[in-house]
């Protein structure tokens, strides 16, 4: 009994392969259809289909097309066994990245949501441990911006990650002890510990480690582009000793969100303020009820 053959549309339709692809693999060898001299048709037998089934299983489990095609003309067991493990690592990595991307996007719901509770509070909190990589600082010679080159690998690989990366803002302790009407801060991006060990960020200088720490915690919601001439920053001294606290480090902030609300555009950004814990009061200002510390928590607990 002679061996059905197919047709290229047939074949198309059966693989769920485009015509272009089919061609594409017999100009590598890798199958052998039989032309018909009369009208030029192409016949594709059973070894064709297996052989087209297999390249397609390679490349749905992640190898290029090149790959496909090589490891299909040539590859021992060995090798192919080495490559599969290989792509089972790229496919345990895809899945630790898109579930810690579900836990991002969930946070930062649950951020959105909550601001609005915590402005004009200041919430006893241990800051999240983070690494921060700061592109203008202020120093003894003046304002130093590092550009992208200077920075190296690390901002690279930061880029490269950016849905896990925020803006920062560092308000240094000196500074805000001796304020003048203005704010002076370093700027740069910040990033939990948490990802760049599960996301395998190369953490070297110019990327600082920031400790966890005993903060207050709060949000403020300035016009945008105003946020370090924001009244917050010149009513905060006083606001720390009528809660019996003292600042004993500097402050960092988070961009949260820029939105628009009531024709203007503003931004809410997470403060942290580094203080010693030791503060005796409670009430409104200091404090949240315990369904919002809960999820506050949930957000900042690794």
């Amino acid at each position: 009994m002679e061996e059905r053959r197919f047709k290229i549309g047939e074949v198309s339709r059966m693989l769920d392969i485009s015509v272009q692809t089919l061609r594409f693999l017999e100009t590598t060898g890798l199958i052998s259809p039989e032309k018909d001299p009369r009208n030029h048709y192409r016949y594709y037998g059973i070894h064709d289909v297996d052989e087209i089934m297999q390249y397609k299983k390679l490349r749905q489990s992640g190898f290029s097309s090149a790959e496909s095609v090589s490891l299909l003309q040539g590859a021992s067991l060995q090798e192919l066994d080495s490559r599969l493990l290989d792509k089972a690592e790229e496919a345990r990595y895809a899945a630790i990245y898109l579930h810690e991307k579900v836990q991002k996007l969930e946070n930062f719901h649950t951020m959105l949501s909550c601001a609005g509770q915590i402005i004009g509070r200041f919430l006893p909190m241990q800051s999240p441990e983070n690494y921060a990589l700061y592109m203008r600082q202020f120093t003894e010679k003046g304002v130093e911006t590092s550009s992208a080159k200077e920075l190296g690998e690390s901002f690279q690989e930061l880029t490269q990650h950016y849905s896990f990366v925020e803006h920062s803002y560092r308000v240094r302790l000196a500074w805000l002890m001796d304020l003048d009407g203005r704010v002076q801060a370093d700027w740069g991006y910040t990033i939990k510990r948490r990802w760049v060990e599960l996301l395998r960020i190369k953490a070297a200088p110019p990327l600082i480690l920031m400790p966890a720490r005993e903060c207050l915690f709060t949000v403020i919601r300035s016009l945008d582009g105003a946020f370090l001439k924001d009244p917050f920053w010149q009513e905060l001294p006083a606001a720390i000793r009528d809660l019996d606290e003292e600042v004993t480090g500097d402050i960092c902030t988070i961009h949260l969100a820029k939105v628009k609300e009531d024709g203007f555009f503003y931004d809410y950004t997470e403060v942290w303020i580094p203080v010693t814990g030791k503060s005796s009061k409670s009430g409104p200002a200091l404090g949240g009820d315990s369904d919002l510390m809960r999820r506050l928590k949930e957000v900042f607990t690794d």
